[in-house]
């Protein structure tokens, strides 16, 4: 054997034995996204806004709500939206109930098309409801098992967290108790949950199924603070040609519809599953 031969032998030696980097881990298939993002994909093509249309008096005159977005909801059907009783009721008269989807909403913002909803039933013992929304055809979310999701878990959440605005966004947590309020199984979460973040769905990061309804917050204002929010003074006042008491209240009314603590509640899947039977 040649000089020539023996150093390309140990050239190739050399090489082989080099570490190879791993190749980098697969999406799942069908998709060309992230594992989260292929998760947050799926629940936002069957996450909606729920919304009021119509006519109520405020300080004793007419104003008219046009689509304005009080919280969210998940497809359960094509035509068929769950979201928390207290969410859509009870209604005032001449007010009715719009849905939009989620995906359209994030890619026409005002020009989505809100579709009128009704109520085919409402439980308020467990804070539940289910819409029907002829012509929605969303994505029907899976459901997932009570299995699925323990203390400790990641999960998310996809909703309305600001109800000034309607563009949809992800919020994430941790599964941090399992409790029962009122009789009924929720979980405690670690992670900000806004009061337009309630009726959407809570979905498991390890199975991307859903595994609760949002459906509360942590934190508000005091009875204290309430009873001067909700008190009509009776003597006017002006600083600076604004009504002191006036910018007061509505400080106090924007605070406790944004005040974020770290803390929400979630319905938990074991009361979803018996109320979706009990009405279909």
């Amino acid at each position: 054997m040649t000089f020539a031969h023996t150093a390309c032998l140990i050239l190739a030696f050399a090489l082989l034995s080099c570490s190879v980097p791993p190749l980098p881990p697969q999406v799942p298939s069908g998709s060309r996204l992230p594992e989260l993002r292929y998760q947050v994909a799926q629940a936002k093509a069957s996450t909606v806004a729920v919304a009021f249309s119509g006519q109520v008096a405020q300080d004793g005159r007419p104003t008219v709500l046009q689509n304005i977005v009080v919280g969210s909801g998940v497809a359960v059907a094509h035509d068929r939206v769950l979201t928390c009783a207290h969410v859509v009721g009870p209604l005032a008269p001449n007010v009715s109930i719009t849905v939009a989807r989620d995906a359209a909403l994030e890619r026409l913002g005002d020009a989505a098309v809100f579709f009128p909803a009704s109520i085919v039933n409402r439980d308020t013992e467990h804070d539940l409801a289910l819409l029907s929304v002829p012509g929605l055809d969303a994505d029907p979310v899976a459901i997932g098992s009570p299995g699925d999701v323990d203390v400790g878990d990641d999960v998310f959440f996809i909703g309305h967290p600001s109800v000034a605005g309607i563009a949809p966004a992800l919020g994430t947590a941790v599964v941090a108790a399992k409790e029962f309020v009122r009789g009924d199984r929720v979980f405690r979460l670690d992670g900000s949950v806004n009061s337009g973040n309630r009726g959407g769905a809570l979905v498991s990061r390890l199975t991307g199924k859903l595994v609760g309804i949002i459906n509360a917050k942590a934190g508000g204002l005091t009875g204290e603070l309430k009873l001067f929010r909700d008190t009509n003074p009776s003597v006017a006042l002006s600083i600076g040609g604004y009504d002191p008491i006036a910018v007061l209240r509505a400080t106090l009314t924007e605070m406790e519809r944004n005040l974020q603590l770290g803390i929400g509640y979630a319905i938990r899947v074991e009361e979803v599953g018996p109320f979706l039977h009990d009405v279909r």
